[in-house]
């Protein structure tokens, strides 16, 4: 399949995803490695759960979209864990997968101007979103206002 064909494929499942599913850090790591062809694990999968609204949805850090493409680069081109343990291993086997994740970071910085999740909103919106609050002791997630302004849709 050629390039355009599977970033076209990647975009549409990861659009559909992220309407249904939320969280753009998992929809994102999906959509690359299925439109790909490439399974995942679940347990890789849950670990992108985290990264979605810019980090536990905060918007503070990077982008979710970002982060899960990053995740799917490092998936297929990370350095594994051959000599990890033992304190053995070569860092030069990350090399494949950073200079990739750098060239999807220019895009990023080339398209929103940021890799940030607010800044992207701002771009995107022109307004970022508090999409996770504390109220006492519970953690309340408030993405209906993102939602209206035509996030997930």
């Amino acid at each position: 399949m050629d390039k355009k064909l599977i970033a076209k494929k990647a975009y549409e499942l990861g659009f559909n995803y992220e309407k249904i599913n939320k969280n753009c850090a998992q929809c994102t790591f999906a959509a690359v490695l299925e439109a790909l062809g490439i399974d995942y694990d679940t347990n890789t999968f849950k670990a992108a759960t985290g990264l979605g609204g810019g980090g536990g949805l905060t918007g503070n850090g990077s982008c979710g979209g970002f982060s899960g493409g990053a995740m799917a680069i490092g998936y297929l081109f990370g350095r594994g864990l051959e000599g990890f343990k033992e304190l053995n291993a070569k860092p030069e086997d990350c090399f494949p997968a950073i200079s990739l994740v750098k060239k999807l970071h220019d895009t990023f910085i080339e398209f929103y101007g940021s890799v940030l999740c607010r800044d992207i909103q701002e771009k995107i919106f022109g307004k970022s979103f508090q999409m996770i609050k504390r109220e006492g002791d519970k953690v309340v997630i408030t993405i209906d206002e993102f939602e209206k302004a035509g996030a997930h849709g």
